[in-house]
């Protein structure tokens, strides 16, 4: 079974020998942009690789600590899991693709995050766990 919350590995194998192009492509880019440096073109070229995984990794940290969201605990897991399948099974992609976060709010919402996160709000689960929702798109909710 997967876990929700943060995933590793979206970017397997795969994924780097793709990117190796595009990598390969913007120093030579940035290698003439930095040019008139001089002696310092290496140095400077070096250091804007370098700070590319510092910031790739930075941004769900950023994310999560600027729109508040936190990983899911405890009951909010449980409440997630059959949520977590339906979306997986809709949208077609398989087990763990999601990383599943919580925002401290009452009011319901769930937003998408980036490009697989997703994010509920407190009132969201509860009203998933008071069977207020359902899985056909709508609510269960009478006015």
């Amino acid at each position: 079974m997967s876990r929700i919350g943060p995933q590793g590995g979206h970017y397997g194998a795969w994924g780097v020998l793709c990117a190796v192009p595009a990598v390969l492509a913007s120093t030579c880019l940035v290698s003439i942009l930095f040019s008139g440096l001089g002696r310092w073109t290496l140095p400077a070229v070096a250091g804007w690789r370098l700070a590319g995984p510092p910031v790739l990794l930075g941004q769900r940290a950023a994310m999560r600590a600027l729109c508040r969201l936190r990983i899911p605990t405890g009951q909010e897991i449980e409440w997630l899991t059959s949520l977590r399948a339906w979306t997986e099974h809709w949208c077609a992609v398989g087990a763990g693709r999601f990383d599943w976060y919580v925002r401290d709010d009452p009011a319901p919402a769930a937003l998408a995050v980036g490009r697989r996160s997703i994010a509920v709000s407190t009132g969201f689960l509860r009203l998933l766990y008071h069977g207020a929702l359902t899985h056909r798109g709508g609510s269960g909710v009478r006015s």
